[in-house]
């Protein structure tokens, strides 16, 4: 009998290919790879794949409380990657080979013609036997948070599918954007305004 072992855990040993396809380890125990497939598609036609998403990954501290944004994991893993960029097929991306832990994976770029959701990010619990995306619960410890289902996104088998609305960011505030376009329209019509005066005062002087 050949005996194959997974590579990113020795532990897990299963008795043919065939079982590593069909996920079952020997024991009758779940093998699921500790890779993370993402999949970037348009909102109103998922089978449109998109280029260009820009995710980031971050491996965070499973017992911190306070603000997610400190709760990065000293010396813990954090990665960059774009949607079919290195080779990758159109609309993916891989975080390869992740450790059992807790992690949160963040779309910090749209491609382009498309717009961010409102909170773009994922929190993800990885163990040697499974991979499960979490319900963000801030106010509590990320150990403690519970098993998510989310209509804005499909988790199966490892694999996120993570949609993107079609349209463009509005200027920020603070900008040359909305500003610019308030002063010009303020300029022209004072401009309209004092031309409507003048031509008045012509016709009064006649």
């Amino acid at each position: 009998m050949i005996e194959y072992v997974s590579t990113r855990n020795p532990s897990i040993k299963v008795r043919s290919s065939k079982a590593i396809l069909d996920g079952q380890a020997e024991g009758g125990g779940l093998y699921v790879p500790s890779d993370l497939d993402l999949v970037k598609v348009d909102e109103y036609n998922r089978h449109m794949k998109l280029d260009g998403a820009t995710f980031t990954l971050r491996q965070l501290d499973p017992e911190a409380e306070g603000s997610i944004g400190t709760r990065t994991l000293a010396g813990g893993r954090m990665e960059t990657k774009v949607t079919g960029a290195d080779g990758a097929p159109l609309g993916h991306l891989v975080f390869e080979d992740l450790e059992p832990g807790y992690y949160e994976v963040t779309e910090t770029m749209a491609p382009g013609g498309y717009i961010l959701k409102g909170d773009s990010s994922f929190y993800f619990k990885v163990t040697p036997a499974e991979m499960t995306l979490l319900e963000k619960e801030e106010s509590l410890p990320m150990k403690y948070w519970s098993n998510a289902e989310s209509p804005e996104t499909l988790f199966e088998n490892g694999t996120l599918t993570v949609t993107n609305t079609p349209g463009s960011e509005l200027p920020s505030t603070g900008g040359i954007g909305t500003g610019l376009y308030c002063i010009l329209g303020l300029v022209m019509m004072l401009g309209a305004g004092g031309a409507l005066i003048i031509r008045k005062r012509k016709k009064m002087r006649r």
